[in-house]
């Protein structure tokens, strides 16, 4: 890999496609002169676009795909069936050295399969789970898995536990990131048998600084840097506080708009509240890396619209320019050292 940063990116995935990745790839050109882009899809839907950007296109290479993959399409007929897919075609140019991390919004299942294949695993690391950074009162803490893998037993717990500490030593430079497992109470008798003895293992890895569990109702509390959990309960879990964040939003802003006073009143603290409600909105957080693989992977939401694409490739962009992919095996492989 030369010194010039690449991002691939899966042009066809997502609910709306080009639609919302296109433009959302051009206005990310402009805000970052120095990123070089990877577009794979089709032709007849790139070619015009590019032609489009002026001195900007100059970045971008385009990689022509005749196939790409359906958001229901099932994973197994996926990797069997569209390897001359956007998806796919996305994820060799990683393994081949020519993008420093890809970036889809397209279909999840078939993201992970694929990947799986095309890349590979870390040493120790059975499947890949995807971390996302969620809001706290202090910054931010890192969750996962949030939907790779629908059920994890205790060893896989353990292992996202590992990838997740690695991703705040990596993105954070903690020395000793603060874990939990997310559980129905913090007493040590609560929870399943797999979570119980996940806590068991946790407890004499000294590279991780193990808290014990957490509850949903201080998920966003900032009282450690990693949550760890299931798939399931972790995309619940996402999804629940991202609700909740967009119903505390409207009704504010419905408030503020209802009678004349608190009218002046949001004028007069519109910056502020601007910049207060930008923490908790979902989209500026769009991005979350699958973790584990031996490349970095960068998954959008599915549904995500332009502005929320576009900080997913800001997203992309910061983890190739801090080496995250590397940085991240190299930490992984400190704390499996300790263990």
């Amino acid at each position: 890999m030369s010194n010039r940063l690449t991002i691939a990116v899966d042009v066809m995935g997502g609910d709306f496609g080009p639609r919302i990745t296109l433009p959302a790839i051009a206005r990310f050109l402009s805000a970052d002169p120095h990123i070089h882009l990877h577009l794979m899809g089709d032709p007849e839907v790139v070619a015009p676009f590019l032609s489009s950007l002026g001195q900007d296109q100059c970045r971008c290479a385009l990689v022509a795909c005749s196939q790409q993959v359906g958001m229901e399409e099932k994973p197994s007929s996926a990797l069997r069936n569209k390897q001359d897919s956007s998806l796919y075609r996305m994820l060799e140019s990683v393994a081949a050295a020519q993008a420093d991390v890809a970036l889809s919004a397209g279909n999840t299942g078939a993201l992970m399969a694929m990947a799986w294949k095309v890349l590979g695993m870390l040493e120790g690391v059975e499947r890949p789970a995807i971390a996302t950074a969620i809001p706290t009162r202090y910054g931010h803490s890192y969750l996962l898995d949030v939907g790779a893998n629908l059920e994890a037993g205790a060893a896989q717990l353990v292992q996202f536990a590992q990838l997740g500490a690695a991703l705040a030593m990596a993105l954070d430079e903690l020395s000793c990131p603060r874990v939990a497992l997310l559980n129905v109470g913090v007493e040590h008798t609560k929870g399943i048998a797999r979570i119980q003895e996940a806590a068991r293992v946790l407890e004499a890895l000294s590279a991780i600084e193990f808290r014990g569990y957490v509850e949903g109702n201080t998920l966003f509390s900032g009282s450690v840097d990693v949550i760890v959990c299931d798939g399931f309960s972790g995309n619940v879990a996402l999804k629940t506080g991202e609700g909740v964040a967009r119903l505390l939003l409207g009704s504010l802003k419905e408030y503020l708009q209802s009678r004349w006073h608190t009218r002046v009143l949001a004028a007069a603290l519109r910056p502020a509240l601007r910049s207060w409600a930008r923490r908790f909105e979902p989209g500026v957080r769009n991005g979350a890396m699958l973790l584990g693989l031996r490349g970095g992977v960068i998954k959008s939401h599915g549904g995500a619209d332009e502005d929320a694409f576009l900080a997913a490739l800001h997203y992309a962009a910061q983890v190739a320019r801090h080496r995250v992919p590397q940085r991240l095996a190299q930490s992984l492989a400190k704390i499996q050292a300790q263990a």
